[in-house]
C-alpha cells in the first residue's frame, strides 16, 4: 500500500478528502477561482477560470454534461483533471495513480469515489455546518 503521508510535496494543500480505490483518504487540491477580462466589442466580459486545471470551461462543460462528447472524451477530461489535482498534492508513479483513480461499473464505492472527485475538480465543497447541542 502507498504510503499517503510520505508521498505528499511539499505545499501540500489539503483540499478536499476522498477515499480513493486503495481505501485511504487522499487530498484533491482545489483549483482557484480566477476570473479575467476578455473584450467584446466595446466591453469586456467575465472569464471564469481555476488555477490548476487548463481549459477550465470546456472541463466544466463536459462534466456537468452541457456538452455532449464521446464516453471516451468524458472520461479522457475527468482522468487528467483528477490526475492533475492529485500530482498537485503528491508525488506518484503513473501505475500508482492507475491504481487510486479507478472506477469500475456496477461498484457504488467508486460512483461516490467518482462524485467527490469531481466535486474537488468543480471546486464544490460543501460548507461547514454549526454543531448542534442534543
Amino acid at each position: 500500500m502507498i504510503d499517503e503521508k510520505a508521498r505528499r510535496k511539499a505545499g501540500f494543500a489539503p483540499g478536499l478528502a476522498v477515499v480513493l480505490a486503495d481505501g485511504q483518504v487522499w487530498f484533491f487540491t482545489l483549483p482557484r477561482l480566477r476570473l479575467t477580462p476578455r473584450r467584446s466589442g466595446d466591453e469586456f466580459r467575465v472569464v471564469v477560470g481555476r488555477v490548476g486545471l487548463p481549459d477550465y470551461e470546456r472541463l466544466e462543460s463536459v462534466l456537468q454534461m452541457d456538452v455532449a462528447v464521446p464516453v471516451d472524451e468524458f472520461w479522457n477530461v475527468r482522468m487528467t483533471a483528477a490526475a492533475t489535482l492529485l500530482l498537485a498534492n503528491y508525488d506518484l508513479t503513473d501505475a500508482e495513480l492507475e491504481s487510486l483513480l479507478v472506477w469500475e461499473a456496477g461498484e457504488p464505492a467508486a460512483e461516490e469515489r467518482w462524485d467527490r472527485i469531481d466535486d474537488a475538480i468543480l471546486s464544490i465543497v460543501p460548507k461547514a455546518q454549526p454543531a448542534t447541542s442534543p
